[in-house]
């Protein structure tokens, strides 16, 4: 397989001599350009399904939530769709497994590049722009599981100041030196954005940290907002992209752009 180096600027383990694939995006869809299930049409997911192509999407309370892609996005940043999140029954009284999260997960065999369970291992980050009428506090978590199966969890928060109004957050995750990730085609990787968490995912008190736990208690922080609260609720995702190793945002690689066509077999 060719490889070829990926845009330079990073600083501390930063990507200046790392290479990708093929120069190809982590991140399958980050655009969310590819809908092959529902195209446009709005779909309730229910405890967890995939939305639009490589998006999970996972929903366990007593509210309901429906997913669309969308043509509403940030002005000027190359971007056509976005994901879009609306609430379609309420819910005000989380309780413990209660759960609403955007995921997607990468095959172990494609993120050895991460070199994790090393000396060498690379910081992570990921850039993304979200829009919700809900400000405050969301919880972004890198979940890894290893060589024996065990899982490791690091969550980090990113804050939406501005209602209805598109904002770019960047987020560097450590590396973890001590843990290795799978080299299976099974789930090596998953990036998660919650937008409602209960306690069984708050209770650690070790959320925002920057450090690896196990188990599933510090996968959110406990000031994670409710998307829930309301029906007039909607939350937009798009441009999200990952790299191999830490970038502030001036200095962060731009998106990586693919063809339709590209970016669906990917898919595919």
């Amino acid at each position: 397989m060719a490889f070829s180096k990926i845009a330079s600027g990073g600083v501390d383990g930063g990507v200046g001599d790392s290479l990708r694939p093929n120069a190809q995006p982590l991140m399958i869809n980050g655009d969310m350009a590819v809908s092959q299930r529902n195209g446009t049409t709005a779909t309730t997911i229910g405890s967890e399904a995939y939305s639009l192509d490589r998006w999970s999407f996972r929903e366990i309370s007593n509210g309901s939530t429906t997913v669309a892609q969308t043509t509403t996005v940030p002005t000027g940043k190359g971007f056509a769709n976005s994901l879009k999140v609306a609430v379609t029954g309420a819910d005000t009284s989380i309780v413990g497994d209660n759960i609403v999260a955007i995921a997607q997960k990468l095959e172990g065999q494609d993120a050895q590049l991460l070199k994790f369970g090393t000396s060498d291992a690379q910081k992570v980050t990921i850039s993304f722009w979200v829009r919700s009428n809900v400000t405050g506090t969301y919880s972004a978590t890198l979940r890894h599981t290893n060589t024996s199966g065990t899982a490791y969890v690091n969550s980090l928060t990113f804050s939406i100041s501005s209602g209805d109004t598109w904002e770019q957050k960047v987020l560097v995750f450590n590396a973890n030196t001590s843990q290795d990730i799978r080299n299976t085609n099974s789930e090596g990787i998953r990036l998660e954005i919650i937008l409602t968490a209960g306690s069984d995912y708050t209770s650690g008190g070790g959320a925002n940290a920057n450090t690896w736990t196990t188990g599933n208690t510090n996968r959110a922080s406990a000031s994670n907002v409710n998307i829930l609260s309301s029906t007039s609720n909607t939350f937009y995702l798009t441009g999200f992209q990952m790299e191999v190793g830490e970038y502030t945002s001036s200095t962060l690689p731009p998106f990586q752009h693919e063809s339709f066509g590209d970016n669906l077999s990917r898919c595919q």
